[in-house]
């Protein structure tokens, strides 16, 4: 139970991690905003990377008897930590409009 709970957390949290990309992406990212984004997803990047190598969730301890049982959920945390590794927002400029031909 407590990994398919992982599961659908991991999919909140990889919306929520979408949505601040999505929302402060483009010319006004600031430094705080920024920081904001790196450290949500840094944080939930360590959490899965803490599943697929030590077999830990926060508050929850050891579930390495877990993912011994079911290895594709380890092969799901490291999919998910590469996947919030993306979700870093970055400034954009805006281009000039194309030249009527």
């Amino acid at each position: 139970m407590i990994l398919w709970l992982y599961v659908v957390a991991t999919f909140l949290v990889g919306w929520a991690g979408y949505l601040l990309k999505i929302r402060f992406m483009g010319h006004g990212l600031s430094t705080p905003l920024a920081l904001l984004c790196i450290l949500f997803n840094v944080f939930f990047g360590f959490v899965h990377m803490g599943v697929a190598l030590h077999g830990e969730l926060p508050f929850l301890g050891d579930i390495s008897s877990l993912t011994m049982e079911h290895p594709m959920f380890v092969c799901f945390a490291l999919i998910s930590a590469f996947v919030h590794s993306a979700f870093i927002p970055f400034k954009t400029e805006h281009s000039p409009p194309a030249p009527n031909r």
